[in-house]
């Protein structure tokens, strides 16, 4: 698939409801793809919480700022 968005989307999300967060950055996928609830295979399970999410490249600064509200300590980055 050719490469459809530049601009990397910042998720950060919850497994169960007072789990750990996770931080996830997808580079290569569209918003609507994280958000629609009719995929088949969602890039972050329907039941997972997610808590923020952002896309830009002025949040990679703001980053630290998640990972440490969240308590963070270690970042995915998605290819899909």
């Amino acid at each position: 698939m050719a490469r459809l968005n530049v601009i990397p989307i910042f998720v950060v999300y919850r497994k169960t409801p007072k789990g750990k967060a996770y931080m996830d950055i997808f580079e290569d996928s569209r918003i609507d793809d994280l958000l629609d609830p009719y995929k088949r295979r969602p890039l972050i399970p329907h039941s997972y919480t997610i808590e923020y999410m952002c896309m830009g490249t002025k949040h990679v600064d703001h980053m630290e700022k998640i990972k440490k509200k969240y308590k963070i300590t270690k970042v995915t980055k998605t290819h899909t």
